[in-house]
């Protein structure tokens, strides 16, 4: 009883802590490491939001570059091209109609018969 009462007492995260500065097995069986602890174990500076977004931006492209572009595709593709590459397209839609259809089918045939 007098262990529920300090337990009440103090926060969670108090408790944890006070258990992790005292050491031994039973405060971290597993020798796991909070990842706050992990970033400073590892010596290099905490990554702020605009550096991350400086780093990851694309370069950009002037106008005559762009213009040229989209002036001159790289390929054109002829509508029997593309009947040939996405023909499997055609027959799983096909399918999946015909699924579709039977399954229909099946919910109205087990309507009429299942309630009677």
């Amino acid at each position: 009883m007098a262990n529920d009462n300090q337990r009440s007492e103090k926060p969670r995260r108090v408790r944890a802590s006070e258990r992790r500065a005292a050491g031994g097995k039973s405060s971290n069986p597993f020798n796991t490491i909070s990842a706050r602890e992990r970033r400073a174990r590892s010596g290099r500076p905490a990554a702020s939001l605009t550096s991350l977004t400086n780093e990851k931006r694309e370069p950009r492209i002037d106008q005559d570059t762009l213009a040229q572009i989209l002036s001159h595709p790289t390929r054109e593709v002829s509508e029997e091209e593309l009947r040939q590459t996405y023909s499997y397209v055609v027959a799983d839609l096909r399918s999946m109609g015909i699924l579709a259809v039977s399954l229909m089918l099946l919910l109205v045939v087990l309507a009429a018969i299942l309630p009677k």
